[in-house]
């Protein structure tokens, strides 16, 4: 949990014609860990409309169905390399 504390508290949300960033409270975000390529990562899933869970952080399981986005929502999803402490990527995806 103290590494996806130093992720949001650092975290810069894009905000463009497609995808307008909202104060990251707001969201529901649901976190998980796992290996690429021997690399130790942290994906994020930012869901803003509506979600079976309040906004605020969930850690959860690979396979967690609340991961994925329905249509009518904005989902954002993060990468994080956690050996190099440093954001691989974040794109957005939906209203």
């Amino acid at each position: 949990m103290r590494t996806v504390r130093t992720i949001e508290a650092n975290l810069v949300l894009p905000s463009n014609d497609h995808c307008k960033s909202r104060p990251i409270d707001t969201y529901v975000r649901y976190y998980f860990g796992w290996t690429v390529k021997g690399r130790r990562e942290i994906v994020g899933s930012f869901i803003y409309g509506p979600a079976q869970d309040a906004p605020g952080m969930y850690v959860v399981g690979v396979r967690d169905q609340r991961l994925f986005a329905h249509d009518g929502v904005m989902q954002m999803l993060l990468h994080y390399d956690v050996d190099r402490h440093k954001l691989i990527d974040i794109a957005c995806f939906g209203r």
